[in-house]
């Protein structure tokens, strides 16, 4: 099962609901996606809105991977409890958030450099990296390294 985590902030993430219905529709796979306040629902995609964290985490460690947004907190616990990731950060250019999304291509491309996660950044590509993401290894165990790179890029904002 996949598991598309779209992210809790006030703005939708249409662009990667749609990608996933059309993914879903293409390979047949089974797909849960939760898709806290986007207004678009993919068809033929089983899907929620919120959940409790704890039952959240259980969802994540059924899934045999995730895709998600480049948000932090998310990524931690996907990585904290090994699953194979695919991360497409949220923009402003497209109204997906009102900053500059808190740094989430910056964090992707950080977390696939190190070869944590498989980032998108061409909504389009978002098969070819699912394939990526099931051909890799699953990313060892999260260390601290990750909070010091995320605190080591917020500290060069303000300098």
């Amino acid at each position: 099962m996949i598991l598309v985590l779209l992210g809790t902030c006030r703005h939708g993430f249409d662009r990667l609901a749609r990608a996933v219905e059309e993914y879903a529709r293409q390979s047949g796979e089974e797909i849960r996606i939760q898709l806290g306040r986007t207004s678009y629902r993919p068809a033929g995609v089983a899907g929620f809105d919120f959940l409790p964290h704890e039952d959240l985490l259980r969802m994540i460690e059924r899934a045999d991977l995730v895709i998600c947004h480049g948000g932090f907190a998310t990524l931690s616990d996907c990585l904290r409890l090994r699953k194979k990731i695919v991360a497409v950060p949220r923009r402003r250019d497209l109204g997906e958030t009102l900053d500059s999304g808190l740094g989430q291509e910056e964090i992707v491309r950080e977390l696939e450099r190190l070869g944590k996660i498989i980032g998108v950044y061409d909504i389009r590509t978002l098969p070819q990296a699912v394939e990526r993401a099931r051909l890799s290894p699953v990313p060892g165990a999260a260390s601290s390294e990750i909070p010091d790179l995320i605190g080591r890029y917020v500290k060069s904002l303000f300098a």
